[in-house]
């Protein structure tokens, strides 16, 4: 399949949940969560202009849609770098921000974890009708997948959301080094990959659109719920 055919037939097909053009309504306020340039083997400039059509079909005004590149506690981005991650034309029609975790009057507080980790998100992404949040399933080192939740935590997280929520990826006993249930490709029982999960049933985002990469382009989506 050709990398357009992968992403409508995913946004066509959510899991768990209606399409995006059915859960938006004309006059709500739209965040779109964007990874950064440490991520742009997502192929973001490709598939963003999808998801942008099915919010042309709700109705859904230019005005009322704005991203936010979840950069963690990433660097910050230049407005040439927000161009590429989104590409030329929606740069030109929307307004990309990058999330600050150092930014406290930025943050909303919503609860602490079980685990411990009191949680701190973006506050324009949390006084959003809707966040639509975005990425791509990966391995990752330390919560076994990338993608999903990691896009909120730690992507839109305070500093001490991520360093508390990272420091589970270490052993409990000092000098014992790292934490073996958090490893690539494990995930039901990593504490770190459901402490994540935990944190992000706080905020509870209306949708999720997640790629899977094969040969350096797009072979695969998942959306929904």
């Amino acid at each position: 399949l050709l990398e357009e055919e992968v992403i409508i037939n995913a946004l066509e097909n959510p899991i768990g949940s209606n399409r995006i053009s059915e859960i938006v309504k004309p006059g709500e306020k739209i965040c779109i969560l964007v990874s950064d340039t440490t991520r742009l083997y997502q192929r973001m400039y490709i598939y963003m202009t999808y998801i942008i059509k099915e919010l042309e079909k709700a109705g859904v005004k230019d005005e009322d849609v704005f991203f936010i590149s979840a950069i963690g506690s990433h660097r910050k981005q230049t407005p040439k770098e927000h161009e590429i991650l989104v590409g030329k034309e929606l740069y030109k029609r929307f307004k990309v921000i990058d999330h600050d975790c150092d930014d406290k009057d930025n943050l909303v507080y919503l609860g602490t974890t079980t685990r411990g980790t009191p949680v701190h998100i973006n506050k324009l992404a949390y006084e959003a009708d809707h966040i639509i949040s975005t990425g791509a399933v990966v391995y990752h080192v330390m919560s076994g997948w990338g993608g999903g939740r990691k896009s909120i935590v730690p992507g839109i997280s305070a500093r001490e959301t991520i360093m508390k929520n990272h420091t589970l990826s270490l052993s409990s006993v000092v000098g014992e080094g790292p934490n073996p249930s958090c490893d690539c490709a494990l995930y039901e029982n990593n504490p770190l990959n459901l402490d994540m999960i935990e944190a992000v049933e706080m905020l509870n985002p209306s949708f999720m659109f997640n790629v899977i990469l094969g040969g350096g382009k797009i072979i695969d989506a998942v959306s929904g719920n």
